[in-house]
C-alpha cells in the first residue's frame, strides 16, 4: 500500500514539474507532436526523427529553421520544445520582439546581463519569427546578446521566414551546423 502511494506521489510530482516547466517556457499555442502529421511536413522523415531524439540539444548544437509561411516551422519548433520538456529539459520561448522589450526594460538600470541569466538556465532557447517584420535595433541587440550569452553553452532553435547569411556562412568554427530549410 505504501509503495502505491509513493509511486502516485512521484508521478504527481513529475506531472507538476512538466506543467511548471511548460508554463515558464511561455509557449504561444500549446502545439505538440500529438497533433503533428509527419507525412504532411516537408521535413524529411529521417530529419524529423533525428531532431526529435534531442541529441543535438545535449551536444549543445543549434537549429535554424527557415522557410515561407505555412510550412510548419512554428508547430515543429514548439513541438520540439514541448518534447524537450517531457524529456526533462528546461526550455524558454521568446519572440524576437520579446528580446527587444527585455533589453529596453533592463537598459534603464544597466541590468541587461542579469536579465539574460534566467535564460542561461535553459537547456533549449527558442526564438520565434526572426524576419517576419523589420527588426528594431533593440530586438537585433537582444538577439545578439542572447546568441553571445548562449554560445556553446545552450542549444538554440531559431526560426525565420528569411535566410540570413550569418546563419549559413559556412563557418565551421561554430556549433550552428544543424539546419532544416522548410522551403525544400
Amino acid at each position: 500500500m505504501l509503495r502505491i502511494l509513493l509511486i502516485a506521489e512521484a508521478e504527481g510530482r513529475d506531472r507538476a514539474t512538466i506543467e511548471n516547466r511548460r508554463k515558464k517556457a511561455k509557449f504561444p499555442a500549446g502545439k505538440t507532436f500529438g497533433v503533428w502529421d509527419p507525412a504532411r511536413s516537408p521535413i524529411p522523415q529521417p530529419t524529423q526523427e533525428a531532431l526529435r531524439s534531442l541529441e543535438w540539444v545535449t551536444r549543445r548544437e543549434n537549429l535554424v529553421v527557415c522557410g515561407p509561411s505555412g510550412t510548419g516551422k512554428s508547430h515543429f519548433c514548439e513541438a520540439l520544445g514541448q518534447h524537450a520538456i517531457e524529456n526533462g529539459l528546461i526550455v524558454v520561448w521568446y519572440s524576437i520582439e520579446d528580446l527587444g522589450a527585455l533589453l529596453r526594460r533592463h537598459r534603464i538600470d544597466d541590468t541587461i546581463t542579469r536579465a539574460f541569466t534566467p535564460i542561461l538556465r535553459a537547456d533549449l532557447v527558442i526564438v520565434d519569427d526572426i524576419g517576419l517584420l523589420p527588426i528594431s535595433p533593440d530586438a537585433a541587440e537582444g538577439l545578439y546578446r542572447l546568441v553571445d550569452a548562449c554560445y556553446e553553452q545552450r542549444s538554440g532553435d531559431l526560426y525565420t521566414r528569411r535566410l540570413y547569411g550569418a546563419y549559413h556562412s559556412g563557418n565551421q568554427g561554430t556549433r550552428n551546423r544543424t539546419r532544416w530549410d522548410a522551403a525544400g
